[in-house]
């Protein structure tokens, strides 16, 4: 590759889950006077998940197709799309490549080693993801978020266990509802199903509300949702304004610590990420993990914060009406269950991302 560039590009994408721990310690490696870029597939989404930043490289990939009928045409999209990832890596020569996990990233992880790019991992989960499994044999270096994840990769020379990466922003606390629209006094729960929505923990969510209120009408004269809805479609703000719920209902909140500020409850999925900005804001939450991953990913990254009374675990087929009730509605309105809450998750987990970027300096010379 010839000459050091001081640059670092960074592959992913697919989700804010997935690039967060990247935007984490491409923050601190640019502190430190070094060039990152990003390479992602390019989606329209991805607009509002780079706001603020530089515009990323497009890079296509392709995910595995679950068809027999698509999965023989898979390795031929597969090569393309990785001499596509060497074309870039040879154009930008960047010091290193780290590779953020999923199927985005998995070109770029194979095309490094054969243009003579070092190939680093981040892995926020703690069961890694089948990218890194298969590729981890080429990377100089693994950083794990979680250290359950080293029993799925034992024996790598290149493995350091760090703690989670966090972003910034999701860490810049202040309680203040009226950034969304909402109002100071009243009970506010954030829901979120990530970047990519989660349509039916949404309609789960609102038949129970439905119930709720019908059942108690006062309720929605004391709480408020701030819903982002990710790219799933959804539209619940008919339903909250019909229910007479005060609610801010966007497809993607920029501004994290504000939501995480201002929310008494979060019910959301349990992505390795934000299960990490919970534990370390300290925010009580509901989780309701993806049902459809073979290894149960997001059951294991949820255990963390419940096992250490931070948070309760509802599986997806569970979320009755009766069930939000309870579980939900009912714990934002208890006050003192939040307040232990808020203690056991204590000051939550310390920001990996300064030793991360500073063991990769280390690594590069």
């Amino acid at each position: 590759m010839g000459e050091r560039t001081g640059t670092i590009l960074f592959s992913g994408g697919g989700s804010v889950g997935h690039l967060a721990p990247g935007f984490a310690l491409a923050d601190e490696l640019t502190a430190r006077g070094l060039a990152c870029q990003f390479a992602t597939p390019g989606e329209a989404v991805e607009r509002d998940w780079f706001e603020g930043r530089s515009a990323p490289h497009t890079l296509p990939a392709v995910r595995l197709p679950r068809r027999a009928g698509a999965l023989m045409a898979f390795p031929f999209r597969f090569r393309r799309c990785v001499q596509g990832a060497a074309a870039l890596l040879q154009r930008e020569r960047p010091d290193a490549l780290v590779a953020l996990g999923g199927w985005p990233c998995a070109p770029a992880a194979w095309a490094a080693r054969g243009v003579g790019v070092p190939l680093v991992f981040l892995v926020p989960d703690a069961i890694p993801g089948l990218v890194v499994r298969k590729l981890a044999r080429r990377a100089a270096r693994i950083y794990l978020a979680d250290g359950r994840a080293q029993a799925h990769l034992a024996g790598h020379p290149g493995l350091r266990v760090t703690g989670p990466l966090l972003r910034r922003e999701a860490l810049a606390l202040r309680r203040d509802p009226t950034v969304f629209g909402l109002q100071p006094g009243r009970r506010t729960l954030f829901v979120t199903g990530g970047s990519l929505g989660a349509q039916r923990l949404y309609e789960r969510f609102l038949a129970g509300l439905e119930a709720a209120v019908a059942g108690d009408p006062a309720l929605a004269d004391r709480i408020q949702i701030l819903h982002a809805t990710g790219k799933s479609g959804a539209d619940p703000a008919a339903v909250y304004a019909r229910l007479g719920i005060p609610h801010a209902v966007v497809p993607f909140v920029q501004d994290m610590g504000a939501a995480y500020g201002s929310a008494d409850l979060v019910l959301c999925r349990a992505g390795a990420s934000t299960c990490a900005e919970l534990q370390a804001t300290g925010t009580p939450a509901v989780l309701v993990p993806y049902p459809h991953h073979a290894d149960r990913q997001q059951f294991e990254n949820a255990a963390a914060l419940v096992d250490v009374g931070g948070a309760a675990l509802v599986e997806q087929a569970a979320l009755e009406p009766a069930v939000v009730g309870a579980a939900i509605l009912g714990l934002l309105e208890d006050e003192d269950r939040l307040a232990a809450m808020r203690v056991a998750l204590g000051t939550g987990s310390a920001d990996a991302a300064a030793a991360v970027a500073d063991d990769l300096g280390r690594f590069l010379g």
